[in-house]
């Protein structure tokens, strides 16, 4: 492990590309997956980037059920975090856990979201802010799971 971890750091040329590769690659999956969920076209995903915070964003122009929602917001750090450090882990590939990890604390912002919402109904229909991360409910649907 301490050889990869030597390599990943030494090689700032690969680990920031991959990163940066990493980071588009997490957007692109918040978006198919909302399409997915809507059954929809990738149309309905609007890509940029919020130069004030230098981030790049996925937003979905529907809104979505807010179980759908769930499964895109979780998405990116379930496939792009916890499979590679699983790999890594389970294969003693340092830099591929390394990189699951740093994917993980990537997808912060989305766990924040996705613990924000976890009393609302499967049902609730959620719509991405239009300027700031995350999501709100539509209309007065916005009821607990628990009343």
């Amino acid at each position: 492990m301490d050889r990869a971890l030597d390599a990943f750091f030494h090689r700032p040329w690969v680990w920031v590309g991959a990163l940066v590769l990493a980071i588009v690659i997490h957007e692109l999956i918040h978006g198919m997956a909302w399409a997915l969920a809507a059954r929809r076209s990738l149309s309905i995903i609007r890509f940029g980037i919020s130069w004030k915070a230098m981030a790049p964003h996925a937003q979905c122009t529907v809104p979505l059920p807010a179980s759908a929602y769930r499964l895109g917001a979780a998405a990116p750090g379930v496939l792009l975090g916890v499979v590679p450090s699983l790999v890594g882990a389970v294969t003693g590939r340092g830099a591929v856990a390394v990189f699951g990890w740093l994917m993980i604390l990537g997808a912060g912002g989305d766990l924040v979201v996705l613990w924000l919402i976890r009393s609302l109904r499967g049902d609730v229909p959620l719509r991405d802010h239009p300027t700031r991360a995350g999501c709100m409910a539509v209309a007065d649907h916005a009821r607990r799971a628990d009343p």
